[in-house]
């Protein structure tokens, strides 16, 4: 009978079909998202079991591969989480820190505009957070390395201030990136006593010897018999 190729034609389209439906319905169920931001600030304990929940996350996706540069967008969009939704948790103020280290030590160039930003917004959420200092020291030590002189100038001039007035933690490596970024920028009479301060305030310190050699630098650019 003539029925049987159409039979046949009739269960073609009756599986394409049936395939068009599911790859439509697949295409149209909604991709998993993240938890959203609490409505209200959520209790301390809480936010600290999340922000540590997320903290784990963010371990087991920088051990799935390799290619640090494939996981690393991942990573900093739960940084960026914890900071935004679990303020009050202790791995919030982490999170600035490794943030500030990811877009510094691992963007190239350096993203010194996202950088700058957190350190910003940090310093206003977290006055006297012990870790700022860390930040500082880390956003420094870039500029430095890429001979930012005028940025680190910005950076570590106020920081130099505290230290004179005796209201800062001190932090040696921050005075000898002072006194470079004046020395590099021809300010040497800044250099000069930013060199001093340091070798005054740590004479133990073993980065004496370089500001001992730029000292005797800046005296013959000076002409000082010191």
């Amino acid at each position: 009978m003539i029925c049987y190729p159409y039979k046949g034609l009739m269960k073609r389209v009756i599986i394409n079909i049936a395939v068009l439906i599911l790859l439509s319905s697949c295409a149209a169920a909604p991709v998993e998202k993240r938890a959203e931001p609490p409505e209200k600030a959520l209790p301390v304990s809480e936010q600290e079991s999340r922000a540590l929940e997320s903290f784990t996350d963010i371990l087991e996706i920088s051990g799935s591969s390799r290619d640090r540069q494939a996981v690393l967008p991942e990573m900093e969009k739960i940084y960026m989480e914890i900071i935004d939704y679990y303020p009050d948790a202790a791995l919030a103020q982490e999170s600035y820190l490794k943030l500030v280290e990811i877009y510094l030590r691992e963007y190239s160039p350096p993203s010194y505009a996202k950088a700058e930003g957190l350190y910003k917004q940090f310093r206003g959420k977290y006055p006297g957070s012990v870790l700022r200092g860390f930040i500082e020291e880390t956003i420094a030590k870039s500029y430095y390395l890429n001979a930012e002189w005028g940025r680190l100038l910005n950076l570590t001039a106020p920081i130099f201030k505290q230290y004179i007035s005796n209201s800062l933690q001190r932090r040696p490596a921050l005075i000898y990136m002072y006194s470079e970024a004046n020395f590099n920028l021809g300010r040497l009479k800044d250099a000069e006593d930013g060199y001093r301060l340091m070798m005054k305030l740590f004479p133990g310190m073993s980065g004496n010897v370089n500001a001992r050699a730029r000292l005797e630098e800046i005296r013959k650019k000076l002409g000082k018999d010191k």
